[in-house]
């Protein structure tokens, strides 16, 4: 079944398995982020067992070292790489059939680590979007609020379409005539 499929109906066969991911780590106290290994943990056994591979190829690379920013123990200087990516989804079962995701992406480091850096930045954003899924650190959060966080749930938007499909032609009413 799988080698009929070509590689955009292997990747909505990923999507319906995996739609939030928790935010767990957190950066200096401040916010929570989904890491590369987390989503890499989550989305592997379904790429494997629909039959993706993702291949990030670098398209172009800018290195900039900054001697006014510095980082860690040793005041290193900062290091700032700005990479393109092609994320590359290929059809184990047909390698020429592929979605390809280009992503811009830039990180910081003060040693040897900004490319690596950059390229688990661009996999990682790349599958979120391609796989579109939705991190929060609420799982209950994406259910309970819409996508900019108004706090309008799936079943107030029914029962607010219910509403307005009662209200003849020469009703008026705003929405918060209907919300109530």
């Amino acid at each position: 079944m799988a080698d009929s499929l070509n590689i955009y109906k292997r990747i909505n066969e990923v999507r319906k398995n995996t739609d939030f991911i928790k935010k767990l780590k957190d950066v200096d106290g401040q916010y929570k982020v989904v890491t590369h290994d987390q989503v890499t943990d989550e989305l592997r056994d379904d790429l494997v067992k629909h039959g993706i591979v993702v291949e990030p190829f670098l398209v172009s690379e800018r290195t900039v070292s900054d001697t006014l920013l510095f980082m860690g123990f040793k005041k290193n200087p900062v290091i700032r790489v700005e990479c393109v990516y092609d994320v590359i989804y290929v059809n184990i079962d047909d390698p020429k059939d592929r979605a390809i995701s280009r992503i811009l992406v830039h990180a910081l480091d003060a040693g040897d680590k900004a490319p690596g850096k950059a390229l688990s930045y661009a996999v990682k954003a790349s599958m979120l979007k391609m796989f579109t899924v939705v991190t929060g650190e609420k799982e209950e959060d994406r259910t309970e609020k819409d996508a900019d966080g108004s706090g309008i749930t799936a079943q107030d938007a029914l029962e607010w379409e219910q509403k307005i499909s009662k209200l003849s032609g020469d009703d008026v009413a705003t929405i918060n005539d209907v919300a109530q």
